[in-house]
């Protein structure tokens, strides 16, 4: 490992335009994706020991971190470090060896403690509130004090390209008004679900993203052409200038009963399949007004509103029956006269 420590010697501005990817002032308690959760007394973050970590993002590299910092004592950041363990740098604050220490120094940790890196002595700093600023970029992490342009220390370390942040407590040493900016280079995709599909595709575009595919599918709750869901989700870290795709609804799944009396069998099978509905029963029925083998009748009716895959069931024509002998399509006495009648004649 290549390790060069610069101390004092370098001056570094912010990253410009960023975006503010996670904030808390703990005011209402300490936003669920710390963990493990410290107290908020006070509106302030602390009262235990080890690393608090933001569980959201897990592979930040290049980034911003802010925070103040009442009552400097033993404490620090955790810069691209793991989730579990003591893995990544830290910028240790106002503690070295447990001894009140006024100034900043860095640790390379690597399942333990690594030594101590950047020593830099801050006048006063031990017991006062202070703000602290780290930007890490590339294998470079500087960090300012109470707004300076110029940096306290500045440690250079290929050990670690991206990992998660958290907060370090190792005292009473108390936090408030945390902020974590990326670079132009990233950005978080902005949770569109239920926009508009026009309005979605701004709100992508604004933030320098490009909308990818757009199918559609049906959904019960989200209204027609609005967004349904949408890939990477709302809140991911992705590059500038990456794809999001969009599922925009079609509304509930349903479907128009198609008219199909007066059709023969196939054209009615395929009016019904074509809409999303299946063909149910199919019976056979006399009738005076329509030709052999059409429908004559059809359940539900045509224009009814029904759930995809319901069924429509039919009746197909018989024509008039063999036995209607006066060809008004019903049998019936009038029929049995007009048999009894071309018997006597001898016609039959």
């Amino acid at each position: 490992m290549k390790l060069v420590i610069i101390v004092l010697l370098i001056t570094m501005t912010s990253m410009c335009g960023g975006e503010v990817i996670f904030e808390d002032n703990f005011d209402n308690g300490p936003d669920p994706a710390w963990n493990p959760q410290w107290d908020s007394t006070g509106g302030t973050y602390g009262g235990s020991m080890g690393f608090s970590r933001i569980t959201l993002f897990d592979n930040l590299t290049d980034f911003t971190v802010e925070v103040d910092v009442k009552s400097v004592d033993d404490g620090g950041l955790l810069l691209r470090g793991s989730m579990t363990g003591n893995y990544g740098v830290v910028l240790v604050t106002g503690g070295k060896g447990n001894q009140n220490y006024n100034g900043l120094y860095w640790h390379v940790n690597s399942g333990g403690w690594g030594p101590w890196y950047g020593h830099v002595l801050i006048p006063g700093f031990w017991g006062s509130d202070a703000t602290i600023k780290v930007v890490v970029s590339g294998n470079t992490y500087s960090a300012y004090v109470n707004g300076s342009t110029t940096p306290s220390t500045v440690l250079t370390d290929s050990t670690y390209s991206s990992g998660c942040v958290g907060l370090y407590l190792n005292s009473n040493q108390r936090y408030d008004n945390f902020k974590l900016t990326v670079g132009p280079e990233f950005t978080l995709v902005p949770d569109v679900i239920y926009m508009m599909q026009i309005d979605a595709e701004n709100t992508l575009v604004a933030k320098g993203l490009v909308v990818g595919e757009i199918t559609h599918d049906y959904n019960d709750v989200i209204p027609i052409g609005h967004i349904m869901t949408q890939m990477p989700e709302g809140g991911t870290l992705v590059d500038a200038g990456s794809i999001v795709d969009l599922v925009v609804s079609d509304g509930p799944a349903v479907a128009s009963v198609p008219n199909i009396v007066g059709m023969n069998e196939t054209d009615a099978r395929n009016a019904i399949t074509g809409v999303g509905l299946s063909v149910g029963s199919i019976s056979f029925d006399y009738s005076d007004i329509m030709p052999v083998d059409l429908v004559v009748n059809q359940n539900p009716e045509a224009g009814e509103i029904v759930d995809l895959g319901s069924e429509v069931n039919f009746i197909l024509s018989l024509g008039c029956p063999s036995a209607d002998l006066n060809e008004d399509c019903f049998v019936d006495i009038n029929d049995l006269f007009l048999l009894c009648s071309q018997w006597l004649t001898g016609i039959k």
